[in-house]
């Protein structure tokens, strides 16, 4: 079979053809798979882009990406201590127990506010937080070769 540089779908098929028409006989399985199993269309894209960078350098922003993509789930704690103390203070009727009841109210009203506080911060972190696309990036900033320089030839 004659190869171009090229592979058009035409020469995948009829080098599908030609290898099936030269392979051994098929086996009761193979049959079956064969007959079960029909491909209609074969798709070729396997163009990459290839990195090349030090073990250290991806170590690195490994480490910063996994510290943000924990912080994206920073903001669960805040929400639930807030959630909590939000429905006790508006069920709640507080007693003097050590402390007097409006004492126990303004704490209870404190601490709500000071969770909305940190809520509001961790769902602002989550925003600044980065992505698979920026970890990419991070890795690929430096100098971009594709293949031997002028002065190398």
């Amino acid at each position: 079979m004659k190869r171009n540089s090229g592979i058009s779908p035409d020469d995948v098929e009829a080098e599908a053809a030609e290898s099936a028409h030269n392979a051994a006989p098929l086996s009761d399985i193979d049959h079956l798979v064969e007959r079960v199993v029909s491909v209609d269309k074969i798709t070729l894209n396997v163009a990459q882009s290839v990195i090349v960078t030090t073990e250290d350098k991806v170590r690195l922003c490994a480490e910063k990406f996994s510290r943000n993509h924990a912080s994206r789930q920073s903001w669960v704690a805040p929400a639930s201590l807030f959630v909590s103390l939000l429905v006790t203070q508006v069920t709640a009727s507080f007693n003097e127990f050590v402390f007097s009841s409006a004492v126990w109210e303004a704490v209870f009203f404190i601490a709500t506010i000071t969770t909305l506080f940190w809520l509001i911060y961790s769902l602002m972190q989550i925003r600044k937080s980065v992505s698979v696309e920026h970890f990419i990036v991070e890795i690929q900033n430096s100098e971009q070769v594709r293949g031997p320089r002028k002065n190398e030839r």
